[in-house]
């Protein structure tokens, strides 16, 4: 009978666990296989390690104020925000405006008709004593009595009378309105070219200028001009010259353009024609050729035809 004796157990194999695994893993061939489970472990730590690199958000480019600046997208959209509530809050501003003009044009045509009506009764009164006036010019006092003469001189010197004094009333209280209405006006003009300077690129005094001579031009008058005080009837009488200049100077382009082009003369276009035909025949010639003798005919031919 065999009998087996257990081989001794080095001190400290049981102790070592890591030791063992390796050794099992050794005598099973998976010693590879175990590393490389050990460096798929490790790639998510190296790839978190680079991922901030990776993910580094790229730069955009956009415009400002009309230079190029680069920077993060978040940037860009944040400046196009900014840009875009500047815009609109400028655009509020010159609608603002544009309302209070048109408020105070409504008061001033308030104005007017409250003038008109404080001063209805004596103007009637007035075209009453004017219209007497004109019957009593019609009467002959060599006609009548003495006595109805005289009647008739003192009425007529009470109506002037009394004309005068509506009259001086009335001269007075329109001086005080137009005085007040010339303020209003100002007042309007410079509201107006505020807007139109808001509205219009590169608006002053000279481009008003120049819109004021377009329109008296097309047919406006001087007096209808100066009563505009609406800007949104000078913006439209600058885009009437603007449209225009365009035209005119499209039609200035197109006559450049006619100008520069060269003139083909009738004898030349039948000399090009004459030489595309001879040039045709040779062509023609030599591919009928069938012999060296009449390709050379053609050749002589067409070199006959260069020289005459």
């Amino acid at each position: 009978m065999n009998v087996e004796t257990e081989q001794p157990v080095p001190n400290g194999a049981d102790s070592d666990p890591a030791t063992m695994d390796d050794r099992v893993a050794n005598l099973m061939g998976l010693a590879d296989d175990v590393d490389e489970v050990d460096a798929d472990e490790s790639a998510p730590e190296k790839a978190s390690e680079t991922a901030p690199a990776e993910n580094a958000e790229a730069e955009v480019e956009f415009e400002l104020d009309g230079q190029t600046f680069k920077g993060p997208q978040a940037l860009k959209d944040g400046v196009m925000r900014t840009t875009d509530y500047t815009r609109k809050t400028q655009e509020l501003a010159t609608q603002r405006q544009l309302a209070e003009t048109l408020i105070q044009q409504a008061k001033s045509v308030a104005a007017q008709n409250a003038f008109s009506q404080a001063t209805a009764k004596e103007a009637r009164e007035l075209a009453g004593i004017d219209e007497q006036l004109e019957q009593y010019a019609t009467v002959d006092l060599r006609s009548i009595s003495a006595e109805d003469a005289n009647r008739y001189l003192l009425e007529i010197n009470q109506l002037r009378s009394r004309r005068e004094l509506i009259d001086k009333t009335l001269r007075g209280k329109r001086s005080e309105f137009d005085a007040a209405m010339t303020e209003h006006r100002q007042t309007l003009h410079k509201q107006g070219s505020e807007f139109l300077r808001k509205a219009i690129p590169k608006w002053d005094d000279q481009l008003a200028k120049a819109v004021t001579e377009h329109a008296l031009n097309d047919g406006y008058t001087s007096e209808e001009v100066a009563n505009i005080l609406d800007p949104r009837m000078v913006r439209t009488l600058w885009k009437a010259r603007e449209y225009d200049l365009l035209q005119t100077q499209k039609a200035d382009a197109v006559k450049k353009v006619t100008a520069a082009s060269p003139t083909v003369k009738p004898a030349a276009v039948q000399a090009q024609n004459k030489e595309k035909g001879e040039f045709l025949n040779y062509r023609k010639s030599l591919a009928q050729a069938k012999t060296p003798a009449q390709r050379d005919a053609a050749i002589q031919a067409r070199f006959a035809s260069k020289i005459r």
